[in-house]
C-alpha cells in the first residue's frame, strides 16, 4: 500500500519520526444549543501578532518537541501574519488579555479545519473556553456544513472538552512529525 512504499523510501535515506502520536478526529456539524452569553469573538489584527507566535510556539513545542522560534522565527512570523491577514485567526480578548485564540488551517463550504485552539492558562476551568468554542461554532457553521479537528488521542481532558463543545468523535489516526534534513551531505 501507499504508507508501506512511503516507510521503505523513508527508512532508506535513514531517517526515523521526530515523534509519533495516535490522535482522534472530532467532527461538528450542528451548532450547540447554549441558554449562556456568548463571547463576542473577533478576527484578529497585526496588533495580535506578537501573542499569537507566543501561543503558537508553546503549543508547537509541546505537541512536537520543536521550536519553530528557533528552527525559523522570520518564516514562523510570517506565517502566522498571513493567517491573521487572511481572516483565519480568531480571538477574544478580555480585560487586555487574550483569553482564547482559534485558527482556521482550512476551510470550504463542506468543511472548517480548526487547529492551534487554546485558553490561556489563568482562565482554563472557568467556562470560558467551552462558550468561546460554542460562539466559534456558531460563526463557522453559517460558512461551512461542519467542523473538524484533531486531539493528540493522551489528551483526555481535551476530548471531553470538545465532546461538551458538541463535537463527535469520527475516526483515529496516526501522526508522524519527521525531521527535514539541513544538510544535503
Amino acid at each position: 500500500n501507499l504508507m508501506q512504499r512511503f516507510w521503505q523510501f523513508y527508512s532508506a535515506l535513514d531517517q526515523s519520526p521526530h515523534r509519533a502520536c495516535s490522535e482522534f478526529l472530532f467532527e461538528q456539524t450542528e451548532v450547540p444549543e447554549t441558554t449562556e452569553e456568548l463571547p463576542a469573538l473577533r478576527l484578529a489584527t497585526g496588533a495580535d501578532l506578537d501573542a499569537i507566535i507566543r501561543i503558537n510556539a508553546q503549543m508547537i513545542i509541546s505537541e512536537c518537541g520543536i521550536d519553530p522560534l528557533v528552527r525559523d522565527p522570520q518564516g514562523f512570523r510570517a506565517r502566522a501574519a498571513r493567517r491573521i491577514e487572511q481572516g483565519r485567526v480568531w480571538v477574544w480578548i478580555k480585560d487586555g488579555k487574550l483569553i482564547f485564540k482559534a485558527d482556521i488551517f482550512a476551510q470550504t463550504p463542506a468543511m472548517s479545519y480548526l487547529e492551534g485552539i487554546n485558553v490561556h492558562a489563568l482562565y482554563r476551568g472557568m467556562g470560558y473556553g467551552l462558550r468561546c468554542m460554542k460562539s466559534l461554532s456558531t460563526i463557522l457553521l453559517k460558512r461551512s456544513s461542519a467542523l473538524c479537528l484533531l486531539v493528540n488521542s493522551h489528551k483526555q481532558e481535551l476530548c471531553s472538552f470538545y465532546e461538551k463543545a458538541g463535537f463527535v468523535l469520527r475516526g483515529t489516526y496516526d501522526t508522524f512529525y519527521l525531521d527535514a534534513r539541513l544538510t544535503d551531505d
